[in-house]
């Protein structure tokens, strides 16, 4: 069973964001969009999902129409699209931030 453990970094010097979903091991990565990748376990259960532009819209629907993703996180994937505008995470000297905020809610 997949343990929910959400949340979001945001790497701007990358311009890069990763929403992890659950803390199960990652077995295979696959490519939503140019700029949206989607980890999955070994039941094929998705377990991050990778931002690769963070103004890159994130497509919710497609996610879930062709992946199996956790019941409890559809309903944070649900408001959420792909541009950083604020981060109420503590921001590192490399440029990245940690945080459950970091997506605008729509």
């Amino acid at each position: 069973m997949a343990e929910l453990a959400p949340a979001v970094t945001v790497d701007f010097s990358a311009n890069a964001a990763y929403l992890t979903l659950t803390n199960n091991a990652v077995e295979e990565t696959r490519e939503l969009t140019d700029s949206v990748l989607v980890d999955l376990d070994e039941f094929s259960v998705v377990v991050g999902v990778e931002v690769l532009n963070l103004a890159a819209p994130l497509p919710v629907a497609t996610l879930v129409r062709d992946f199996h993703v956790p019941e409890a996180a559809l309903e944070l994937l649900s408001p959420m699209r792909a541009t950083v505008l604020q981060v109420s995470g503590t921001e590192t000297e490399n440029g990245q931030a940690t945080s459950s905020q970091a997506f605008q809610t729509i």
